[in-house]
């Protein structure tokens, strides 16, 4: 279950509706739009401020050599992709270094270690997940 986007004049998600022409037919179309730099923290919960019910997605911004957490999503089933936004640094996947900065997507899955951590200049970066279905 996810939490309704938290009220607030720094948190409000501006709110769309346009109507548009698609494949000739005329539909509505909704729309949320939230600026990451009006929410403070290092961790931007993106997905659940927008309202999002299916997509999981979050914003880090680390310091100059800040380390994130190291962790796993076992319990969550939640497979990621982990890309940089801005600055760079690396990730350590499972005891294995890889670069992370724009441009390079990293997918990790739910059983494997992680832990990224910022390059001397500072990295934000985004983690879009997604929980494997039981099959």
């Amino acid at each position: 279950m996810h939490a309704a986007p938290r009220v607030g004049r720094s948190h409000l998600p501006a709110v769309g509706c346009a109507d548009r022409h698609v494949q000739g037919i005329l539909r509505r179309v909704a729309y949320r739009v939230v600026d990451t730099r009006a929410l403070e923290g290092r961790r931007k919960l993106v997905a659940q401020e927008l309202g999002a019910r299916a997509i999981k997605l979050s914003r880090f911004d680390n310091e100059p050599g800040q380390p994130g957490r190291e962790h796993d999503e076992r319990r969550s089933r939640q497979e990621e992709i982990y890309l940089a936004v801005t600055g760079a640094g690396h990730m350590v996947v499972d005891g294995e270094q890889v670069t992370l900065e724009p441009g390079v997507f990293v997918l990790v899955e739910p059983a494997s270690t992680r832990q990224v951590v910022a390059g001397p200049d500072g990295l934000s970066y985004v983690i879009v997940g997604a929980e494997i279905p039981v099959p």
